[in-house]
């Protein structure tokens, strides 16, 4: 995640990161986070993000991992969205 904020940085022309940072956190902040869940599949330990646009949990993506949260149902998550 970190080396794709640092490419668009780099992109926009801002060469201070604490600017860029400034700038990119309220749109960021509009995306929430990914609702995980961790499941025992085969003995191993598995990460599912809840992907609600299909209705479906399937195998999260590195970056889903990074930036997602674990929320205990749909009320967490969207009280988390909302704020």
């Amino acid at each position: 995640m970190e080396i794709a904020r640092n490419e668009v940085r780099l992109e926009t022309g801002i060469q201070d990161p604490a600017k860029f940072n400034e700038l990119a956190g309220p749109v960021e902040s509009k995306h929430p986070a990914s609702w995980l869940r961790k499941h025992m599949e085969n003995g191993d330990e598995v990460i599912r993000v809840v992907d609600l646009e299909r209705g479906v949990e399937r195998i999260a993506t590195a970056d889903e991992i990074e930036r997602g949260v674990f929320f205990k149902d749909y009320s967490d998550y969207k009280a988390a969205s909302r704020s």
